[in-house]
């Protein structure tokens, strides 16, 4: 018989991971309510031009394509982020009530270089703070993604902030062009010394401007890195930029939170998208971040309307992949009692079976009519801690897995005896 395997780029998700993949969403689902946080629910279809018009566009090529019946091109969602901004943008900004702290977790389709974790098909768990701008609400966000990261069981795992402001103010203090800038940009985001150092040397800039422009790889560290570059940079912009992270470090300690973070100013991030702070999440077991966000105030202007706006996401998948590797990887999956019986008494299982449930006692009831001494076997073998079954005689077969308990009782005293396991 031929084999059938998923596409390249997608997995099956099996009963433990699911399990507990499910569980993490929940939770983060019930933190964020509690914080205050509504969650949308966008299409997992979108019309192409919402991902590609105006200047905060994605790459074309990273996208799943197809067209509907009149011809216009649909995509399978690539990112969460832009269909909130959407929504925000088209159909709650004339609430007057802002802002608004807004929450999704969905699946995202997205051709990538498949490996170490990654697929094109994962969840995306994000929050979006619309319609107010400033360091209380960029240390917001920033503490909810350590609160989640916390949550989900993460230890060992660090926040790099950096701040797009910064990196433009010391690319106009050296007067480079646009081109220039951008050149730069993604040499700094690579830590490339060699390239950094060949630019500089081939476009002829002098020895200030060159260690300038060389420092900016290197100011990562602890909060104490925010004097050392206040001593490079002498422009308005990339100080006030230096200022502002010194705020969001003071908030996230009022938070408690702030061991969590670093920061790293060669962090610089596509300088059409951020506007302002940036952040990245690190842990070991994956060799890429597992979340990512920051300001992004002219992201709406695609939808018509310029708003503030600040948040992150991150792939639920590679948090459960770094949690496995490190060793953490949550529950497995388990029924608490097995309810089997003779035919005669399918009536009184099914009523043991809704009596456990009501009293949150996961309950499995027999479907496959196995004999008493099958159902012992399955029930022990698939890992139950209670085991009931209702015999010829009317009376009930109690096992206890967990402590070796094993007797008989009758079944109009099992509901008492119920509230006592």
């Amino acid at each position: 018989m031929k084999q059938i395997y998923t596409p390249e780029g997608m997995q099956d998700i099996l009963i433990e991971e699911g399990f507990n993949m499910r569980n993490m969403e929940a939770d983060i689902r019930k933190h964020l309510r509690m914080c205050g946080y509504y969650e949308i629910i966008t299409p997992t279809l979108e019309y192409y031009d919402v991902f590609t018009s105006g200047p905060n566009t994605m790459d074309s090529e990273m996208m799943y394509k197809l067209t509907d019946k009149n011809g216009q091109i649909l995509v399978l969602r690539p990112d969460l982020t832009i269909p909130a901004a959407r929504v925000f943008t088209t159909k709650i900004v004339g609430d007057k009530a802002m802002p608004k702290k807004l929450f999704y977790i969905g699946n995202v389709f997205r051709f990538n270089e498949v490996g170490g974790g990654k697929t094109n098909e994962f969840t995306q768990a994000g929050v979006e703070i619309m319609g107010q701008d400033g360091c209380l609400v960029d240390a917001e966000v920033i503490a909810k993604a350590i609160e989640i990261s916390l949550l989900a069981g993460l230890e060992n795992f660090q926040i790099d902030i950096g701040h797009s402001e910064f990196f433009i103010g010391i690319m106009e203090e050296c007067g480079f062009s646009d081109k220039e800038t951008e050149e730069t940009r993604l040499l700094v985001e690579k830590k490339d010394f060699a390239g950094l150092e060949l630019m500089l040397k081939t476009k002829g800039v002098n020895d200030n401007v060159g260690e300038l422009v060389l420092s900016i790889p290197q100011l990562f560290g602890d909060a104490t890195i925010l004097d050392k570059a206040a001593l490079y940079a002498h422009n308005e912009k990339s100080l006030n930029a230096i200022e502002t992270l010194r705020e969001i470090l003071r908030i996230l300690d009022d938070y408690k939170l702030s061991e969590y973070v670093s920061i790293d100013l060669g962090m610089v991030g596509s300088l059409k998208y951020y506007t302002g702070t940036i952040f990245k999440g690190y842990t070991y077991g994956v060799g890429f971040p597992y979340l990512g966000g920051g300001r992004y105030d002219t992201l709406t202007g695609n939808f018509g309307k310029k708003i503030p706006a600040s948040g992150f996401s991150l792939g639920i998948n590679i948090l459960m992949k770094a949690l496995i590797r490190q060793g953490m990887c949550g529950l497995a999956p388990s029924c608490d009692a097995f309810v089997g019986f003779v035919r005669k008494y399918r009536k009184e299982a099914i009523e043991i079976s809704q009596f456990f449930r009501e009293n949150n006692i996961s309950t499995h009831l027999d479907i496959s009519e196995y004999d008493e001494g099958e159902a012992v076997e399955f029930a022990r073998n698939e890992g139950f801690k209670l085991f009931l079954y209702v015999r010829e005689d009317g009376k009930v077969r109690y096992i206890n897995f967990n402590n070796g308990v094993d007797r008989i009782i009758d079944y109009q005293d099992i509901i008492e005896w119920g509230n006592a396991l």
